[in-house]
């Protein structure tokens, strides 16, 4: 069974940065659900200044030769998250300010993807790959593996973002 996504889902980590055919549905509805984001735009995590709230020191993170930082805070004992198997998610998302523009909190429901499809923003698909079931990470996630410039309403462009996730199933 499929989790429930609300259009808020949709709009802050569904839609990858190179949208897919048919999901104009998808994507207008997900504006019209959208917040309007005030968050300042930052686009270099490592120029960027985090809010006091997010606990981000980023010489506490491991950076990849992406850009992404990472940094489990809980490992997990479970099955292992790896490209092409369905994952079920966890996850709030926030801005460098630490206004938070999507979570899993407010409909109960974890969100579930395939790993390495593109369902999901690049930094995603990279982050969350190797996580155990039970573990929880954050990801702080550059533009260029979250939306660029073509980010969905709500979010501004080229903006770094932080997401705090819990893997809780692997299918």
């Amino acid at each position: 069974m499929r989790p429930h996504r609300s259009a808020a889902l949709v709009a802050a980590v569904l839609l990858p940065t190179a949208c897919r055919p048919g999901a104009e549905a998808t994507r207008d509805s997900a504006r019209a659900a959208a917040p309007v984001a005030v968050a300042p735009v930052a686009s270099d995590p490592a120029a960027t200044t985090f809010a006091p709230t997010l606990g981000i020191a980023l010489p506490t993170f491991t950076r990849r030769p992406s850009g992404l930082y990472v940094r489990d805070s809980v490992v997990g004992k479970g099955a292992v998250a790896t490209q092409g198997h369905g994952v079920l998610v966890r996850y709030t998302g926030a801005f460098a300010d630490g206004t938070t523009f999507d979570s899993t909190h407010a409909s109960g429901h974890p969100l579930a993807f395939v790993l390495g499809r593109g369902e999901v923003i690049k930094g995603w698909d990279e982050g969350m790959t190797g996580m155990r079931v039970g573990g929880a990470r954050t990801l702080v996630v550059p533009p260029a593996l979250g939306y660029g410039s073509n980010s969905p309403p709500g979010i501004p462009p080229n903006t770094v973002l932080v997401f705090r996730v819990k893997l809780v199933g692997v299918q």
